[in-house]
Parts: structure tokens; C-alpha cells; sequence
């Protein structure tokens, strides 16, 4: 298991972002460039089960996972319970300042023994992707501000 954490700052109420975060419908809405797509499986108050599809290096990978926000702890954590990835959490934690929020996310990466070696290239290639997401939404408050 190798465990990391990306950190990040955007200018938004924290329990706004959390549920921004949350909902499935932004991810098509702002990071469909990326190559991400979801799927919701199952959605009830803060528990949510989705299929997550990334495309890596032409390869579109498929992963199951397990959502649980946490609104009064400004947390929300993620499973990977099925697919590339399995037993991976993702956590994010949210801290409001008086300018917007702090975002920490920490990765407990859990690859089979055998991907011991991709350790280190999915560590890099997911925090370049939870930063991109990060930067997604900062040009997407700039749009916002302009249409204002």
C-alpha cells in the first residue's frame, strides 16, 4: 500500500464544494475533457455506489466505488470496492478559511502485489488528475465570475 495526499485552495464555501464533490452530474459538466465519464449504480442521502471509467493511454479502465459524505465532519470518502485499484480509499477533507477552502485528499493506493512497480507511476498519475480536477473548478468559478 502506498498512501499519498494532494492538497489544494478554491475559493468556494466548503460545505458548497463538498456537495459539488459529491454529485455525479459536475463531473460530465466540468472534467469531460479529461476522459473521465461516471456512472451512478446507486444513490441514497450521503451513500452512493458508481462506476467510474478513465481512459489511460488509450486503455479505458472500470472501477466500482463506494461514496460516503460526511457533511458535519466537511468529508467525504471514497472505496474503490471493485476493478482497477480495489481497497484503495480515497478521503477528502475540507477545512473553510475566511478567503474559500482547504482541500486535502489523501490516497491509500492498493495495487495487487505483483503491480508493486506501478506504485509509484499511478501515485504521480492520480495526483496530476485530483490537481486537474482541482484546476477544473477554479476555471469554472472564472466563468462563472465573467457571465456575472
Amino acid at each position: 500500500m502506498r498512501v499519498f495526499t494532494a492538497k489544494g485552495f478554491i475559493p468556494k464555501p466548503a460545505l458548497y464544494l463538498l456537495r459539488l464533490f459529491a454529485e455525479y452530474t459536475h463531473v460530465a459538466r466540468i472534467h469531460s475533457h479529461r476522459n473521465v465519464w461516471v456512472k451512478p449504480l446507486y444513490e441514497k442521502d450521503d451513500v452512493s455506489v458508481c462506476l467510474w471509467y478513465i481512459k489511460v493511454l488509450g486503455i479505458t479502465r472500470v472501477s466500482r466505488q463506494l461514496q460516503i459524505v460526511y457533511p458535519e465532519e466537511l468529508k467525504m470518502v471514497n472505496e474503490t470496492i471493485d476493478g482497477f485499484g480495489r481497497g484503495t480509499i480515497d478521503t477528502l477533507t475540507l477545512k473553510e478559511t475566511p478567503q474559500g477552502t482547504e482541500i486535502t485528499e489523501t490516497v491509500e493506493l492498493k495495487l495487487p502485489f505483483y503491480l508493486f512497480w506501478m506504485e509509484k507511476p499511478v501515485e504521480e498519475f492520480t495526483k496530476k488528475f485530483i490537481l486537474g480536477f482541482y484546476e477544473d473548478h477554479l476555471k469554472d468559478e472564472l466563468r462563472d465570475k465573467a457571465k456575472k
